[in-house]
């Protein structure tokens, strides 16, 4: 396909033939992005995802010629683990992406030194207030189940996350090791642009299944997908 209506939803679907292909268009796609925020204004802010699927886009991201300095990136959540844990995906971000030219970007944190990430929620709320508007590119990651970002279906409290008009909340997934900070369907749906990066057959036959009618906290990404958002959801793939 590539456009389809889904419940509302406008889905853009853009495959490639190989993941490194897929993280060089994506890159490019991203950087022009960047590029017309920057210049409307002033500054750019960017959400990406953890994981090991975005690790090629991270690497060609960083060599675009952009005005880095200007750019503001976060993760679209966080576990709750040091800094010094390879789980860490604003580590891995820092250590990834924020290298070659994207080396002066500026890393906006989800992590507090609270105890919980439920304590953390309203200083973490506090500091994407201050950035004045949401963000201007959102790319996410999907997995096996359904998730994207910390939104898992198996969240004790997934229907509190996927309705609230905040930010941020804590997430604690029963399948997960770790609790979690996460950003919201409401602050993700609002960026100017959207992406969803995914590569496999098993991840394409889990999105064809997100784009057929069903329960929201069944496959969270729906909240994605199925949102009334002024931005299409383009969605990169390779098999």
């Amino acid at each position: 396909m590539s456009r389809s209506e889904f419940a509302g939803g406008r889905l853009v679907w853009k495959p490639t033939p190989s993941g490194l292909t897929l993280a060089w268009r994506l890159a490019r796609r991203v950087a022009d992005d960047l590029h017309d925020a920057l210049t409307a204004e002033g500054d750019a802010i960017l959400v990406v995802s953890g994981g090991s699927t975005p690790k090629r886009f991270f690497a060609a991201l960083s060599r675009q010629a952009i005005d880095w300095n200007r750019v503001i990136v976060l993760v679209a959540d966080e576990r709750w683990v040091p800094w010094s844990s390879p789980l860490r995906n604003e580590r891995m971000v820092q250590h990834r992406l924020l290298r070659n030219r994207a080396r002066s970007a500026a890393l906006l944190s989800l992590v507090t030194p609270d105890q919980t990430p439920g304590a953390a929620v309203p200083q973490v709320q506090k500091r994407l207030d201050a950035l004045g508007r949401s963000a201007d590119v959102v790319v996410l990651g999907m997995g096996g189940d359904g998730h994207t970002a910390s939104l898992f279906p198996d969240t004790s409290n997934i229907d509190e996350l996927l309705n609230s008009t905040a930010s941020v909340g804590a997430a604690a997934p029963a399948s997960q090791a770790t609790a979690r900070i996460t950003t919201t369907p409401h602050w993700i749906n609002a960026a100017r642009q959207r992406y969803l990066h995914i590569e496999g057959a098993g991840k394409r036959v889990v999105f064809d299944k997100a784009c057929q009618a069903g329960p929201v906290a069944e496959l969270p990404i729906r909240s994605v997908l199925n949102a009334d958002s002024a931005s299409p959801v383009k969605v990169y793939w390779a098999p």
